[in-house]
């Protein structure tokens, strides 16, 4: 039987705190590293890797949100993706490096 989104939000919600707030406090993050004057230099990829950090950062430090395993599992994916992309473009372009 599959959870009905109501049912989704509200658990996330006991364990991940408010959208609001961690709405609020990812913008506030990713503000930061847009401000950065080489931000539309950097791949997509890469971008969103930091992107999706921030949003896992968030959550580590919502309600208990330190105590999922899984919001960890997330950055060291995210960041291991960016990797994987700069890699592949580092080898594709060798020439320009």
């Amino acid at each position: 039987m599959t959870n009905s989104t109501t049912e989704i939000l509200s658990e996330r919600g006991k364990t991940h705190g408010e959208f609001w707030l961690n709405a609020r406090v990812m913008e506030q993050l990713v503000d930061v590293l847009r401000s950065s004057p080489h931000w539309l230099s950097i791949p997509y990829e890469t971008r969103n890797a930091m992107t999706m950090t921030c949003t896992k950062m968030c959550r580590l430090v919502s309600k208990d949100g330190y105590k999922h395993l899984d919001n960890y599992q997330d950055i060291i994916g995210y960041t291991t993706l960016a990797l994987e992309a700069e890699v592949k473009r580092q080898e594709l372009f060798k020439e320009d490096w």
